[in-house]
């Protein structure tokens, strides 16, 4: 792919979905079960959310590649009876559940490229997935059944990323008619190469 040229056929992506989206949702459990086992809203405590924060994302990338990952916050916080601790396990199923609406999202701008690229899922040869939460399996497995192939497994979706950038920085600098919408992962692009003469 280095060696040729590209022509952009569609471009699209959701601007206000990305990562922290899905770190939010986790964030968002793991306080509400604290709340009801202690009666402590977590999120109200500036450092305790930072610890919930951190403990989120390492949980969803964990969550990629196991079933279930282990979540211990040990002195998470303080009553007067002494020290909290939050010790909780997220599954990947409990994972998919509170993430649904965020992954349902994903679709739409795929749909969008694809029909923006005037193209059918069987002109599809190759799907490229970029940035860290296409690495989600749910995310892999909405794209497969949308456009009908596994993506590519060639390269982690965190080393197609720098040469996406440089790709749109190319695009952007050259003022060719290809645009770019989205920052927000995944984000949908249709391309074709071009033979270099």
């Amino acid at each position: 792919m280095g060696d040729g040229v590209f022509e952009v056929l569609a471009t699209s992506g959701d601007t206000h979905l990305g990562g922290d989206d899905f770190d939010k949702k986790i964030v968002d459990h793991l306080a509400e079960e604290f709340r009801r086992q202690e009666g402590i809203d977590l999120r109200k405590d500036k450092q305790a959310l930072q610890r919930l924060t951190e403990a989120a994302e390492k949980a969803k990338i964990e969550l990629s590649s196991v079933t279930q990952a282990e979540i211990n916050l040990p002195f998470i916080t303080a009553t007067q009876d002494g020290p909290k601790h939050l010790d909780m396990t997220l599954t990947r199923a409990k994972f998919e559940e509170l993430c649904s609406d965020l992954i349902d999202r994903c679709r739409i701008p795929v749909e969008n490229a694809l029909r923006d690229a005037k193209l059918n899922k069987e002109n599809i040869d190759e799907v490229v997935l970029v940035g860290g939460s296409t690495r989600i399996p749910a995310i892999q497995e909405l794209v497969k059944r949308v456009l009908g192939r596994d993506p590519t497994r060639r390269l982690t979706p965190t080393k197609w990323s720098p040469w996406v950038r440089r790709f749109k920085q190319v695009c952007w600098q050259e003022k060719s008619k290809t645009f770019y919408c989205s920052t927000s992962h995944p984000s949908p692009w249709v391309w074709k190469p071009w033979a270099v003469s």
